[in-house]
């Protein structure tokens, strides 16, 4: 018995169909779709590499600035330890770099906040730094940048990401502060 062709090209005409009107339909990516999200995730990683440059660097001035040494306490903060809360810790240290001096109501652009975490025992466990880059870096939070830095300076990750830049924890906590400063200090 010989087989006709016929049925086989009907399957394929039927598969071709089927295969156009999925398209049409956006049931199967297209070529745009494809290269757009490429595009996406490459603009992620090269944002990410640029976020994750700029702590780097962020974490070495702060080392060379020494600021435990040379910079201030912030106003009415000036003993050892202060009662923190989460997700700082039991226990803190905040020191201000000249910028924040004289400023503390409304800190200007290159303002640097820097936060010691400690725990219970009073063992540095994080430093939390707040810089106020200016420069429409961030209108919609005062332009603030934050980070949380583990004692050696690498840089503590959430959900898959380093915890540096326009952090949403940050800001979604920092928003509640009274006075739309985006500093808890200024609120007691």
């Amino acid at each position: 018995m010989q087989r006709h062709p016929r049925p086989i090209q009907n399957r394929a005409v039927l598969l071709g169909v089927a295969f156009a009107l999925a398209l049409v339909m956006g049931m199967l990516p297209t070529v745009a779709q494809d290269n757009a999200k490429q595009e996406t995730a490459a603009q992620e990683n090269d944002d990410q590499a640029k976020q994750a440059a700029f702590a780097k660097k962020f974490w070495d001035y702060l080392q060379e600035s020494d600021y435990q040494e040379k910079w201030s306490r912030w106003p009415g903060h000036e003993e050892e330890f202060i009662e923190g809360t989460a997700p700082h810790g039991a226990f803190l240290k905040v020191y201000v770099n000249d910028k924040v001096t004289g400023n503390v109501e409304d800190p200007p652009a290159k303002s640097i906040i820097v936060k010691e975490n400690y725990n219970e025992q009073k063992e540095l466990v994080a430093i939390t730094p707040m810089y106020r880059v200016g420069e429409d870096y961030a209108p919609d939070n005062n332009d603030w940048y934050w980070a949380k830095y583990k004692p050696d300076g690498t840089l503590f990750e959430m959900n898959n990401m380093k915890v540096s830049g326009r952090v949403k924890g940050c800001i979604e906590c920092h928003q509640s502060a009274k006075g739309d400063d985006y500093l808890f200090s200024n609120d007691k």
